[in-house]
């Protein structure tokens, strides 16, 4: 939709027609010239292998944007894909080598990465400087880290944030490294689909950082409230920032820009986003069974025990609650289901009704008689008592807007929280809400604690409730709120952590679809365009803020995701390479930065290690009910040891260590042939000759080397033994 005045119409079409970022196609190219030229300046830029057989090129024409889809593959099945501008400018790039894969023999088998976090790093940096333009730079950064396992997935990846100029830009890329080989296998950036417009503006500011930032930290509001404990058993205060708007200081006048009106009026202008129809948390089969639930079968049981209603019982008892407006209503269907923790039965009522003509929108008379316009309600109930739980319901799109007094709305929502929730209303107040939506979080010494309340929205059509929910701890114990901080103070320590960082911000336009140009693009990628404008924003270096504790006046910031691979105790070690390598691989026994190399091996510490090495995240000092029944299960599934086998705190023989990591490997059945194996080791008269077979693998694949020619298998083993003993099988 154009938005701007007809009158301005043509001023704005020269506009974007002249300083369009993307240049546009010469009526007299043509197109096999152009396809030569854009493949000619790719290769250019990265290499395309000699041994690709096929190569195709399609234009992708969106008016104002137009790329080239290259693609080039070989008979064996490998292929490269780049995205290109017309000017040959890398925009996307997907590498993958094909081949057969080769047969799985089943069983344990990881391998560790053949290239290193600095190897694929320096590999990304050398790809993206290649295909940047000129004035383009980056700095990147790890996204995370490779998976130990030997995969199709088990790619390095890395992202940063573009420099145009020298100056940060909205513009992110990433760059994907294979942790096999050391070769690219995906770049992209994400303005592919994004057209700019203007020229990029000068990188020299008029008002100073110091200006700025004042500007910005005095739109900063804080509110004192009680925040989850890290316990997850209390409730502590805290300054958080309320949810702001999306700011930036123009670079050239100081004036502060609300980018998120920005978006609203365009989205107002073009008619909203949407359909207006919430989120369904429960969905429904087109027979109304709540999906997840029970059989007709299991209902019909279920209906049975003793003390659940049936569904017209049930029916009748929430018809009496006026306030829900199911007098137009007829039920059509009800599902009951079974809590398997609480035993409770909860019933989920469906209803639905034909709305009026009258009541619809743009729906013509022949469509409205082919009777395909309902609207619907659910309510969820105690099965037993016919206690209201939860209700959904929503306007169609097709159905007239309606307007109402939202004071007039609140009066049933109060009424109806009464109702509802009658022994939370003295510890809950009204937080938010717009139109018919109601929020009332709960509040304990006068502060808020967002994460318990109650929602009721209200139909503005015929003053119904049709939506309401609750979420509440009883078991909660709040932090007394004597001794908090001021809350200037505290706005001074949160502001003082953030500084005014100069970059390049895209800011919406309109773009006039009465140009046939911007109409193609417009249907393509939507009808917004970017014009850069030099600005700063809020931000804060290192964690991310979370608030200011009320208590000491600190900052909280947000703990880091994983955890640190460096070790406190291991320089001494034997194998302190190998323990490092595998805590790079992310194979650890906790979180702990001690890894205590000589103590001893306990039958938990081995699994932890060894089914960390499978993709799991256990835990050696996790003591948290049924975690040791998990981390056995798992055990047993993967087969390094025999259902049924447990004994956290046994000391793992170097024997046991063996055969524990060979039994889930593709040679277990091997292991068990007797009469076979002979080994090297002087000591091997001790090993019986059930287990001689496992001792004798794990030294024909050199996992194992023993001391002076012997194995000592009686012997306790330690947790570095266990960690040399693991990269090598993962190193083989």
């Amino acid at each position: 939709m154009n938005l701007k005045r007809r009158c301005l119409s043509l001023a704005l079409s020269f506009l974007l027609a002249v300083s369009l970022c993307v240049p546009a196609l010469a009526a007299d190219t043509a197109m096999d010239q152009e396809l030569t030229e854009v493949t000619l300046a790719v290769k250019k830029a990265v290499d395309v292998s000699d041994s690709y057989t096929e190569f195709n090129g399609t234009v992708q024409d969106m008016g104002a944007l137009r790329y080239w889809s290259l693609s080039w593959s070989s008979d064996e099945g490998s292929y490269l894909n780049i995205l290109a501008s017309s000017a040959g400018k890398v925009m996307q790039y997907s590498v993958n080598r094909g081949g057969v894969m080769p047969l799985s023999s089943g069983g344990y088998a990881p391998t560790l990465a053949k290239v290193t976090a600095a190897q694929a790093a320096k590999t990304a940096g050398a790809f993206l400087n290649r295909v940047l333009s000129s004035g383009e730079t980056a700095a990147l950064t790890a996204d995370s880290t490779v998976s130990p396992l030997y995969d199709s997935s088990a790619d390095f990846s890395f992202s940063a944030q573009l420099k145009l100029g020298g100056v940060p830009s909205p513009i992110h890329v990433q760059v994907q490294v294979d942790s096999t080989d050391g070769t690219v296998t995906y770049f992209s950036r994400d303005d592919v689909y994004e057209a700019r417009v203007g020229t990029l503006p000068s990188a020299s500011p008029k008002v100073t950082a110091a200006a700025a930032g004042f500007s910005l930290s005095s739109a900063v509001k804080l509110e004192l409230q009680y925040v989850d404990a890290e316990d997850g058993k209390a409730a502590v205060l805290r300054y958080v920032p309320l949810s702001a708007d999306d700011l930036y200081v123009d670079a050239q006048t100081g004036t502060v820009v609300d980018l998120t009106s920005v978006w609203n009026g365009l989205n107002a202008a073009a008619g909203g986003i949407g359909n207006g129809v919430p989120s369904v948390t429960a969905a429904r089969g087109e027979d109304g069974k709540a999906d997840g639930g029970l059989s007709d079968a299991e209902q019909a049981a279920i209906q049975k025990l003793q003390g659940v209603l049936s569904k017209a019982a049930l029916d009748a008892a929430v018809r009496k609650v006026t306030a829900l407006g199911l007098s137009s209503y007829t039920l059509s269907s009800a599902s009951y289901s079974q809590d398997p923790d609480t035993d409770d039965v909860v019933c989920t009522l469906w209803y639905k009704r034909t709305p009026a003509f009258s009541e619809l929108k743009d729906v013509s008379q022949n469509d409205y008689r082919k009777g395909s316009f309902e609207q619907f309600k659910s309510l969820t109930v105690n099965a037993k008592t016919g206690a209201l739980l939860s209700g959904w319901g929503y306007r169609p799109s097709y159905m007239k807007d309606v307007q109402a007094d939202r004071a007039r709305l609140q009066g049933t929502a109060d009424a109806f929280l009464k109702l509802y929730c009658p022994d939370y209303v003295s510890h809950v107040a009204l937080y938010g809400g717009e139109d018919g939506e109601f929020r009332y979080d709960r509040q304990e010494n006068g502060y808020f604690y967002h994460n318990n309340g109650v929602d009721i929205t209200v139909d503005p059509a015929d003053g119904s409730v049709i939506c309401f929910s609750n979420s509440w701890n009883k078991d909660l114990k709040f932090q007394s709120a004597d001794g908090v901080v001021g809350e200037k103070a505290a706005l001074a320590t949160y502001c003082g952590a953030y500084a005014a960082k100069l970059q390049y911000i895209a800011y919406p336009v309109s773009v006039d679809t009465a140009i046939p140009v911007w109409k193609i693009y417009a249907d393509a990628c939507g009808s917004v365009a970017y014009r850069y404008v030099l600005g700063y924003t809020y931000e804060v270096d290192g964690k991310a803020i979370l608030g200011v504790d009320a208590k000491t006046g600190k900052l909280v910031r947000e703990e880091p995701e994983g955890v640190s691979a460096a070790y406190s105790d291991i320089s001494a070690s034997y194998a302190k390479a190998q323990i490092q390598a595998l805590a790079d691989a992310g194979i650890r026994f906790s979180d702990s930065a001690k890894f205590q190399p000589a103590a001893k091996l306990t039958q938990r510490d081995l699994l932890v290690l060894l089914l960390n090495s499978c993709g799991y995240s256990f835990d050696t000092e996790d003591r948290a009910d049924g975690t040791l029944d998990q981390l056995y299960e798992a055990a047993w599934n993967e087969g390094f040891l025999p259902r049924g086998t447990r004994s956290p705190e046994h000391a793992v023989t170097r024997l046991e260590l063996v055969k524990a990591l060979v039994s889930a490997s593709p040679y277990s059945q091997a292991a068990q042939l007797k009469g076979i194996f002979v080994t090297s080791f002087r000591d091997a008269s001790q090993v019986s000759a059930d287990d001689l077979g496992y001792l004798a693998i794990a030294q024909g694949l050199g996992i194992i080397s023993g001391k002076k020619g012997r194995f000592y298998p009686a012997r306790t083993a330690t947790r570095q033994e266990a960690a040399m003993v693991l990269y090598n099988y993962m190193s083989r």
